[in-house]
């Protein structure tokens, strides 16, 4: 067990010991691993984020695109509705133009 504690404390072998070259060696790359460790978990979070942003950005631009959508859908509807009155009005029979295929005529 106290094996075990001395190589997850200092992750060397218990009785092992360093020069202090070593040690010192030991202890930059610890600590330039923590800073790049650091590093990489705020370059996460800061991906994260701006995933985030730019998903509801886009969900935004796609509802008004949707709400848009819907609105031209009605005004092909009405517009249809009017060039098929108009078409009616004042025309002998079987003189219109049939623009919108064979339901298109006049009522």
């Amino acid at each position: 067990m106290e094996a075990r504690l001395a190589l997850a404390n200092d992750g060397l072998p218990s009785g092992v010991q360093l020069t202090k070259e070593d040690e010192e060696k030991r202890r930059r790359r610890r600590e330039r691993n923590k800073i790049a460790a650091s590093k990489c978990r705020n370059r996460k979070k800061e991906r994260t984020v701006r995933l985030c942003e730019e998903s509801e950005g886009l969900q935004r631009g796609n509802a008004e695109l949707r709400r848009e959508m819907q609105m031209l859908r009605l005004e092909v509807q009405h517009l249809t509705s009017l060039l098929r009155q108009h078409a009616c009005v004042g025309t002998p029979p079987g003189a219109t133009m049939n623009f919108y295929g064979p339901s298109a005529g006049c009522l």
